[in-house]
Parts: C-alpha cells; structure tokens; sequence
C-alpha cells in the first residue's frame, strides 16, 4: 500500500516502509565577511566635460573560521552614473584574478568585477581569496554632458556580494562643472530652387533651426536675413526679387510651445509682431505691414517653461513667396 501526505514545507512519500523527505533549498552558509570602500581619484583641474577620473576600489574577505580560504564567487557590480563614461579597470591582483564584464543599461553602463580565484568556502569554489585588494575603474565626464548638470552632486555605488558573505556597498559622489555654451545653427531652402523669371511666380522659403546647446534652452530665434542689425532692403536682401505673401506650415522644436512671428517693414525700418500662438502663425489681414514692405522674418519658439527647448531640437517655418516685377530684368531661369 502506498499512502502520499503533503504538507506546506516538506513532501513525505511511505513506501513498502521506506520514507523519503523532500526538504526546501537551505541559504549557503555565512562563514566570511567582506567589505568595500569606493573612493573618487579626481585630477587638480575641475571636472570639466571630457575629464578622466578614477573611482577606487578597496575591497576585502575575511574569516575566522578554519577551512574557509574566501568569499564565494565573489563579483563586484558598479552602474555608473548618466554621464559619466566608462574608460577601462585596472588589472586584477596577482592572487584574485577575475574578469570584467561591461553592459548597458539605458544611458548607463555597468560594470561588473568576478573574481575566479579557487577558493575553500570550505567546499571547492572560485571566488575572492583572503585579503585586502585595491582596484580602479577609469571613467570620464562625458564629452556630451549638458549644462544641467552643472554643480550637481551625482553618487556613484559599488556593490560586492559573495554567497558566503553579507552584501556590502560603498558611495563615492563627483561634482562636475559644466557651463552652458548657447549655441544654435540655420538653415534655408528653396522649393522649386529655380524658376522661370515670371512675376506673381510662386516659391516657398522653408526655415530651419536647430538648438545645439549643450542641453535645452529657454528660446530658439530663426531670422532671414540673419542680423546683427537692420536687414537689408536693398539689391543684397532675398525679399529683393521675392515678395512675402504669408506664413505656411510650421513644426515646433520639441519641448516648445508657441511662437512668436515678427517681420521686418522696409517703411519704417522696424520690426513688427504679427502672431504670437502655438502655431502655424497667420498673418494678419489688418493691423500689420503690407506684405509688399517685408523685408525680413523672425520666429522665436518658446516653452512653458525655462530651459523648456530640448537638445538637438528643430523648428521648421515655411514662408511663401512670390516673384515681384523686377524679376523682368534677370535671366529666364533664376
């Protein structure tokens, strides 16, 4: 006869007087102690982007206990902050060799540090011997790293564990310096780029521009004709040949709301605001410059908020144009 009784921690199986006792998996046994201490190695200068630093290492296995040589299977794990790039390690001691393991995780890398050294845990293992150990990972300030993290306070955690040991961690924080370079870049375009010399020929001028700060940035302002100063109402200005007759289709950079559109009058030598919204602007059919007398355009994209327009951000505005009567005079095609 055979009779099967469970229970919620074991399963007892009786058989012909035979009994078999499965048991839940028992947690290694704790027989080290391990420790770590991370340390930020920083250069004289200031960490500006593009600077290399050290974050130090100095990590340990200990034991009163006889037969136990180290700390089983022992790794170190470290995921480096945003913007700090990972560069390389140091090598590993002479009597705890291991290997080092690099992955990505989102914007961040981790870097993870096994030691491989035979071990008596006390059984036969691989791990991290007796002692004390020092290493290095070589990191840097990212090259790309924006403005907004100018004076920031970032901590960075190094993690050993061992199957044998309690875990332990270790912070080390770094505050980089990273001024703000405004900076932003403009281009223009022509559809068709040729036509035939025909007044009240159409044409659209599209305008683009790109904010390439180092991070975002409280506006975008696109002009044509670039300043300084008042645009040209002369031969040299491109409203010469061509007449503005409105505002087309628009795309906000990302993290704009609204924009505010301007044109330059050639009567009274002043720039005028004819649409403040989020877009695409239409030009007034009263209280603004006749048409005829614009000589210059100019967006200013704008967010909710400060620092709202993101890095790498573009707005596009399309403006139409037509061929005034002095186009006569140039080649058939222009």
């Amino acid at each position: 006869m055979v009779a099967v009784a469970a229970a919620s921690v074991s399963v007892v199986v009786i058989a012909a007087g035979l009994v078999a006792i499965a048991a839940p998996a028992q947690a290694a046994t704790i027989n080290a102690s391990q420790g770590i201490v991370k340390t930020a190695i920083l250069p004289s200068t200031p960490l500006t982007p593009g600077t290399s630093f050290s974050y130090r290492l100095d990590f340990s296995c200990g034991t009163s206990i006889t037969g136990v040589t180290g700390c089983d299977t022992t790794t170190i794990t470290d995921l480096l902050p945003e913007w700090i790039d990972y560069v390389g390690v140091s090598s590993f001691p002479g009597t705890a060799p291991g290997t080092v393991t690099t992955s990505a995780v989102g914007d961040r890398t981790q870097v993870v540090l096994a030691f491989t050294a035979a071990v008596q845990t006390p059984s036969a293992s691989t791990g991290l011997p007796l002692g004390s150990y020092q290493m290095d990972i070589q990191v840097r300030v990212s090259p790309n790293a924006p403005w907004t993290i100018d004076g920031t306070t970032i901590p960075n955690t190094a993690n050993i564990a061992s199957a044998n040991a309690d875990p332990k961690s270790s912070t080390a924080t770094v505050t980089p310096v990273v001024p703000q370079t405004p900076a932003a870049t403009a281009d223009k375009s022509f559809s068709p780029t040729q036509n035939f010399n025909t007044p009240g020929l159409t044409t659209t001028l599209t305008l683009t521009g790109t904010n390439t700060t180092n991070g975002p940035a409280d506006s975008l302002v696109v002009q044509d004709p670039a300043g300084p100063g008042n645009p040209p109402t002369g031969a040299t200005s491109p409203f010469h040949y061509l007449a503005f007759t409105g505002f087309g289709a628009m795309t906000l950079p990302a993290g704009a709301t609204g924009v505010t559109a301007e044109v330059y009058s050639s009567l009274d030598s002043q720039w005028h605001t004819v649409y403040t919204g989020a877009g695409p602007p239409v030009y007034p059919a009263t209280g603004a410059p006749d048409p005829a007398d614009v000589y210059g355009v100019r967006f200013t994209y704008t967010g909710a908020t400060a620092a709202a327009i993101e890095r790498g951000a573009a707005g596009v505005a399309a403006i139409a144009l037509a061929q005034r009567a002095n186009v006569a005079g140039l080649p058939v095609t222009t």
